[in-house]
């Protein structure tokens, strides 16, 4: 492990085993405050409830219990267009904030400099990693999701060209004007009004581009599709990855 986690000063803490109490001749389970954090070192106080014993320890912080959701590498998901926001983030460093609730797994990110508590069960920072690291420990994915899902399609009513006339040669007999039933002459053909080869056809077409999906039967049934696009891949993993 390249990174560890390292408390904050007037934190406090637990030690992540038994061992780690008797080893450091300790209370077992007893919380502690943090007085001072280095890399390679942590200076704690005994803790009697919430108040200071004047018993004071020094123990080496990877045997420090890290927060619920502490990790190494972090991956922040987001939309389409909330991407080069996310990434805008990177440069001023990243709050990590878990749902310190065993039950549910949620988490949010913030920037650094604009990290107010956003949510009332965001109450705790579980991390903070500063700018030089984000390089290092922060992954972002590109998500994106099509409840109906669909493959683009040329229009059908203007044959692609986006527009309406009489002189199109599809019957229209009104005035020249946009199409309406598409969008530059690119329109959806949906999964959900395919049968048989063409639905196999544009299912492989969506797998093709990198989708993945099935049929929802429950409510109004449809064809949904998925997809993840890592548009930044963390340092760290990369390393780890090569060997």
């Amino acid at each position: 492990m390249k990174y560890r986690y390292i408390p904050a000063v007037g934190q406090a803490i637990r030690l992540a085993t038994f061992e780690a109490y008797t080893a450091s001749f300790i209370h077992p389970w007893s919380w502690l405050r943090i007085l001072s954090a280095q890399e390679h070192l942590v200076r704690v106080e005994l803790l009697d409830g919430d108040q200071s014993t004047g018993q004071t320890f020094l123990i080496s912080p990877e045997i420090v219990q890290p927060p619920i959701g502490w990790r190494e590498i972090y991956e922040i998901r987001a939309a389409p267009d909330k991407v080069q926001q996310v990434l805008s983030w990177l440069q001023g460093g990243i709050v990590v904030r878990q749902w310190q609730y065993m039950g549910d797994p949620s988490v949010t990110f913030q920037p650094a400099d604009n990290c107010e508590q956003p949510h009332w069960k965001f109450c705790e920072i579980t991390d903070i990693v500063p700018p030089e690291q984000t390089d290092d420990r922060i992954r972002v994915i590109q998500t994106e999701y099509m409840y109906d899902a669909f493959i683009p399609a040329v229009c059908s009513y203007c044959r692609g060209t986006g527009k309406r006339s009489a002189s199109d040669g599809t019957g229209y007999a009104g005035p020249d004007m946009a199409c309406w039933r598409c969008k530059n002459g690119q329109a959806a053909l949906y999964i959900s009004g395919l049968r048989g080869k063409e639905r196999k056809a544009a299912i492989a077409q969506l797998q093709a581009d990198g989708w993945t999906g099935g049929y929802e039967r429950r409510g109004r049934a449809h064809w949904w599709a998925e997809r993840e696009t890592v548009i930044k891949e963390a340092k760290l993993a990369m390393e780890e990855s090569n060997g």
